[in-house]
């Protein structure tokens, strides 16, 4: 369990990973991974978990919801360079209301050092734009079919 902010949270066994190779178009001037490119990661993992599990950006949509970003805390512990093997991991934890918070590790493939480590927090959103506070009812079935509720 763990708190993102003052919202309780517990870490589920939702987790997905993905693996990537560093390019040097991700590179910043001293060989090292831009630090911007971390969230491009990171939202490659969110998008991959959305489609394993069933809770991705079109899932959401066709409900007539959207899920933007509203915080990103991201904690660097290591570099990565040129044709370096990543792999990102996301893990689901699991938040009141309709909140989707998401743990993330960054490790090298190759030498199982770590990276980076990270969590977001998304909120609801009708179509329209409105802010939507409460667990729209796809979210709360989803939640269902997974034993989370």
């Amino acid at each position: 369990m763990s708190n993102y902010g003052k919202m309780k949270t517990k870490e589920t066994t939702l987790t997905h990973s993905i693996d990537l190779t560093v390019r040097f178009s991700e590179l910043d001037p001293l060989g090292m991974v831009w630090h911007g490119n971390y969230a491009r990661y990171l939202e490659d993992a969110r998008e991959a978990w959305g489609r394993h599990y069933g809770l991705g950006y079109m899932d959401m949509y066709n409900h007539g919801f959207a899920a933007p970003l509203y915080d990103l805390q991201l904690h660097y512990r290591g570099r990565a360079t040129l044709n370096d093997r990543l792999r990102v991991t996301i893990t689901y934890c699991d938040a009141a209301e309709g909140r989707l918070v998401f743990r993330y590790q960054i490790t090298n493939a190759q030498t199982g050092e770590l990276v980076l480590t990270a969590e977001s927090l998304q909120l609801f959103i009708t179509l329209e734009g409105v802010f939507w506070p409460a667990a729209p009812d796809f979210y709360l079935e989803w939640k269902k079919s997974h034993g989370l509720c």
